[in-house]
C-alpha cells in the first residue's frame, strides 16, 4: 500500500518538508557521498570514511578512534534519513548520491510530490511508526492529531496510560464501553492474584511503563523527533514544558499514517480484527472509523458479533472490544444467545437497560477470560525449540528461563589474545536468545558487527539461517536452551576469515536486582582488536609495530587505523560503565 497521501500539498508544503532539519542534513550527507563510497558488511560507511564524514559536516565523533560508523548516532540518523528519503542509492557494498538529489542551487529539481513522499517515508521510518510501530510514539501522534488544541508533555504522557502490561485491567475510553468490571473472584494466571477482570480490554499489543516519568521521557523523546522533521510547532519554553501542535506536515504525516493503517471497508472481520490487534486501542478505534462508517452500527456488530462467536481468544476479545463501542443495537439481537450472549447482556445491562438474568453467564465470563488472559500471555513468550534440539533441559527449566526474573553471568574471553588478555563478564537476562547473546557479545567486546558468526554446542551450530552454511537460526532458541546452569561452556566465532574465537562460560544464575537495566557489563579486561587486522596472530603483530616508532610497518599501521598520535592506541583501554551505556541500546523499555 502506498504511503503517500492521495490529495498532494502546494508547493509551499513541500518546501517546508524539503527545510526542515532531518531533510536538511541527511541532503548534505548525501552530496558528500557523492558518486560512490565504499559499505561494510553492515551497509554503513567504513570507519575511515565515516571519520571523514563527521569531520567533514561537523559531526562531533565519540572518541579518538572509531571502530565502525554505527557508534556515531548523529551520522547514523542522518544516513539512516539520507536512505528512508531516496537521497542515497546503495547496494550493499557502496553507496552513492542519488541521481535526482535536489540540487543546493535549485529547491525543485523534482516534483513537490516526491519530496512529500520521501519526507513521509524517512519521517515514518526515524519516528518508528511503520510496519511494526512503537505504540508510544505512535499514541503521541494521535493525540496531538485528535486534540482539539495544543498538548503539553504530561498531555501526551497520560495518553500513553492505554498501553500496559498483560493481566492489569486498562482503560480504553472509547472503546471500554463496560462499566461492570466483569465476574470476580477469577484467578490471574500470571500471578495466582484475584482481580476484577474486563475481557473487552484486550485488544492490543502491550507496551509497559515503569512511571509517569518513562511516559514523559519517551513523549519528549518523539516530540523531538516530530520537531526535526517540521512536524510539530512548540510555543514558549522547552519541549518539556511548552504547548505544542501539529504543523501543516504533521497533520499530512497523521492523515498518511491513520489511512494506510485502515482496512478496506468491505474487508473481513477476521482482516479488520488482525489490523486492529496490533494497534493501541485509540488508533485502533480511529483506523477502525472507515470499516464502521460503511455500515450500520447493527450491521456492524452483527459481523462483529458472529466472528466473536467462532473466535477465541484475542480475536475474540478485540472483535467484543470494538463492538462494544457501537451502542445497544449492536447486542440486542444477541441478547437471548447462549456463549458470546453473556457478553450482550452485560453490555446491555450496564447500560441499564432490563435484561433477563442467566445463572450460567458468570463462570462462562470467568472461564472465557482465564482463557483470553491465557493467550495474551502465551503470545508474549519467546519461541522455543523441540525439546528434541535439547534434550538435557527440563521443562520446568525452560519456563523459569523464560522469566526476565532471571540473569545469567557470563565470561567471555577473547581465545589467543594476550597482553593483555581481553575477556568481559555480563549480565544477561534469563529470557535471552543466543541471537540476542551475538548482540550482547559484539557491543560488549567491540566489535562492529560486519562478518558471519555462529555459535557451536558440540551438538548443532546456530547463527543466521544459511542454506550453505546450515546453521540452525540462533533467533529461535534461548541461552537457557544450551547453557543449562554454572559451568556450563559454548563456543562463539565471529570473522570466518580472521577467525576471532570466544568461550563464554556461566557463572552463575540467580534472580534480577531490582532497579537494575540488563544487559550490562559488570568487570573485563583489554581493548578489542581492530576488524580486519588478521586475527589473534595478526593483532600481535599489530600491536608489536604501534609499540615501536621504528618498526618498518609502524608508520602504515598507524594510518590503516587512522590514528593521529601513537598514544590513540591502547590495548588495555577498557571501561565496563562505557560497555554497559552500549549495552543499554538493547534493554527493553520498560528498563527489565
Amino acid at each position: 500500500m502506498s504511503r503517500t497521501p492521495s490529495a498532494l500539498a502546494p508547493a509551499e508544503l513541500a518546501d517546508a518538508a524539503l527545510s526542515c532539519q532531518a531533510l536538511a542534513r541527511a541532503l548534505r550527507l548525501a552530496r558528500w557521498v557523492g558518486p560512490g563510497r565504499k559499505l561494510t558488511s553492515r551497509g554503513v560507511l567504513r570507519p575511515a570514511d565515516a571519520v571523514q564524514a563527521c569531520r567533514d559536516l561537523d559531526i562531533e565523533l565519540p572518541g579518538p578512534r572509531l571502530r565502525s560508523a554505527l557508534d556515531v548516532d548523529e551520522l547514523m540518523r542522518d544516513w539512516v534519513t539520507a536512505c528512508a528519503a531516496g537521497f542515497l542509492g546503495t547496494d550493499g557494498r557502496q553507496a552513492w548520491t542519488a541521481p535526482d538529489l535536489p540540487a543546493v542551487d535549485s529547491l525543485f529539481p523534482v516534483e513537490p510530490e516526491t519530496i512529500l513522499s520521501a519526507w513521509l517515508q524517512a519521517a515514518t521510518i526515524l519516528l518508528d511508526i511503520g510496519e511494526e510501530p512503537c505504540h508510544g510514539c505512535l499514541l503521541v501522534l494521535h493525540e496531538l492529531h485528535t486534540a482539539d488544541g495544543p498538548r503539553t508533555v504530561e498531555d501526551l504522557a497520560a495518553a500513553m496510560e492505554v498501553v500496559t502490561e498483560p493481566g492489569e485491567l486498562i482503560e480504553l475510553g472509547g472503546l471500554g464501553g463496560l462499566d461492570a468490571d466483569g465476574p470476580e473472584g477469577t484467578p490471574c494466571p500470571d500471578c495466582g492474584e484475584i482481580h476484577d477482570w474486563n475481557p473487552l480490554s484486550y485488544l492490543s499489543g502491550f507496551l509497559d511503563y515503569e512511571d509517569e516519568e518513562e511516559r514523559i521521557e519517551h513523549a519528549a523523546d518523539t516530540l523531538t523527533e516530530l520537531l526535526a522533521f517540521g512536524a510539530v510547532e512548540v510555543g514558549d519554553g522547552d519541549i518539556g514544558d511548552a504547548e505544542v501542535r501539529l504543523t501543516a506536515l504533521g497533520e499530512m504525516l497523521a492523515e498518511a499514517e491513520f489511512r494506510w493503517r485502515a482496512p478496506s471497508p468491505d474487508a473481513d472481520t477476521a482482516t479488520l480484527i488482525s489490523v486492529l490487534s496490533v494497534l493501541p486501542p485509540p488508533v485502533a478505534l480511529t483506523v477502525a472509523q472507515p470499516w464502521l462508517g460503511a455500515r450500520s452500527a447493527a450491521d456492524a456488530g452483527q459481523e462483529l458479533l458472529a466472528f466473536a462467536e467462532s473466535a477465541s481468544g484475542g480475536e475474540r476479545a478485540g472483535a467484543l472490544a470494538l463492538a462494544s463501542d457501537l451502542g445497544p443495537d449492536a447486542w440486542r439481537e444477541w441478547a437471548g444467545r447462549s456463549g458470546v450472549g453473556a457478553y450482550a447482556r452485560q453490555w446491555l445491562r450496564s447500560a441499564g437497560e432490563a435484561v433477563a438474568e442467566n445463572p450460567a453467564d458468570e463462570s462462562w465470563l470467568a472461564e472465557d477470560t482465564r482463557k483470553t488472559v491465557q493467550d495474551a500471555l502465551a503470545d508474549a513468550m519467546p519461541p522455543t525449540l523441540s525439546p528434541a534440539l535439547s534434550p538435557a533441559l527440563s521443562q520446568g527449566a525452560l519456563e523459569s528461563a523464560r522469566s526476565t526474573t532471571l540473569v545469567y553471568q557470563l565470561k567471555i574471553t577473547l581465545r589467543g589474545v594476550s597482553k593483555p588478555p581481553v575477556w568481559r563478564r555480563v549480565l544477561v537476562p534469563g529470557g535471552a536468545t543466543l541471537r540476542d547473546l551475538h548482540d550482547v557479545i559484539q557491543l560488549a567486546m567491540g566489535w562492529g558487527n560486519y562478518h558471519l558468526h555462529v555459535f557451536s554446542t558440540g551438538w548443532q551450530d546456530f547463527g543466521s539461517p544459511d542454506s550453505e552454511l546450515g546453521f540452525a537460526d540462533d533467533g529461535k532458541v534461548l541461552l537457557s536452551q544450551v547453557l543449562a546452569g554454572p559451568g556450563e561452556r559454548l563456543r562463539y566465532t565471529y570473522d570466518f576469515g580472521d577467525d576471532w574465537e570466544h568461550d563464554i562460560v556461566v557463572e552463575e544464575v540467580g534472580p534480577a536486582t531490582p532497579g537494575e537495566v540488563y544487559p550490562s557489563c559488570v568487570a573485563g579486561k583489554g581493548a578489542c582488536p581492530p576488524e580486519d587486522c588478521g586475527g589473534p596472530w595478526g593483532y600481535a603483530a599489530l600491536k608489536e609495530a604501534l609499540a615501536d616508532p621504528e618498526h618498518d610497518d609502524h608508520a602504515d599501521r598507524r594510518d590503516w587505523l587512522g590514528l593521529e598520535a601513537d598514544e590513540d592506541f591502547d590495548p588495555k583501554e577498557f571501561s565496563a560503565a562505557d560497555v554497559s551505556s552500549r549495552l543499554s541500546r538493547l534493554a527493553p523499555p520498560d528498563g527489565s
